[in-house]
């Protein structure tokens, strides 16, 4: 099995191609300008993956950090920033242990980020450090999976991505009394015409409003929103909860 994104690093943004980054990257501008419009520029996007959301920040005029624990990814996302003309900082690190010093005045973690950190410590430890980097007055906005989507459409089901060159089975094993969610993907990339399996396994845990609340507030920040953020599809209001949250 291979590390978490190792593998799917190459195919993500092939996967990922009907994600809107650009109503996204709304909501988070949007979110800035109206709870703490006079931040510096400075953020930071933890998990930044390929780059895509970092790319679109910088555009409007954001002095951003990447950071993200897989270098496939990293090479991706500077890659991106290069053919964009973009100057982007990105720096190989583990968000649960944060250390980019001080002075930023948002920090951005999307597409289910924390849902990665998946013990009460770890979480701690992001949001916590998340606060230290932070000006007075600074933004952590964030997203996380709902109990729905773990419970009705992650669960015990499989999913299948067939493109030109990839052939994706997607097997998901949740177990509510733990919370963790286990993604079990199957890769069979073309080579010639011959096809090669890789495997790679990741795991997320479900975040309850709750545990969020109390740990978010314990390290300083104060919950200005809570909502189900920008709907990309019909469905996805009950997917995820989007936080705003103040230091």
């Amino acid at each position: 099995m291979g590390e978490s994104y190792s593998i799917l690093a190459n195919w993500y943004d092939k996967l990922m191609d009907d994600f809107d980054y650009e109503k996204l990257s709304e909501f988070c501008s949007d979110a800035i300008k109206e709870y703490s419009p006079d931040i510096p520029k400075q953020i930071l996007d933890l998990g930044c993956g390929t780059g895509s959301l970092s790319v679109l920040m910088a555009k409007k005029g954001y002095d951003v950090t990447g950071i993200d624990l897989s270098n496939e990814m990293l090479a991706l996302a500077s890659a991106k920033a290069n053919s964009n003309n973009l100057k982007i900082k990105f720096a190989c690190e583990d968000m649960a242990y944060l250390d980019v010093g001080h002075g930023y005045g948002a920090a951005i973690c999307s597409l289910d980020g924390l849902n990665y950190l998946t013990d009460k410590e770890s979480l701690s430890s992001c949001i916590s450090r998340v606060h230290s980097a932070l000006v007075e007055g600074g933004l952590f906005i964030f997203d996380v999976n709902s109990e729905y989507r773990y419970k009705n459409v992650y669960a015990d089901n499989s999913y299948v991505y067939d493109l030109d060159e990839l052939f994706l089975v997607w097997r998901n094993y949740y177990k509510p009394s733990t919370g963790k969610c286990n993604f079990y993907l199957t890769f069979f990339e073309k080579n010639g015409k011959l096809w090669t399996r890789r495997d790679e396994v990741q795991v997320q845990k479900y975040h309850s409003e709750k545990q969020l609340k109390k740990i978010l507030t314990e390290s300083g920040f104060e919950v200005l929103s809570i909502s189900s953020g920008p709907v990309f599809n019909n469905n996805e209001s009950d997917y995820k909860q989007y936080y705003v949250c103040k230091k």
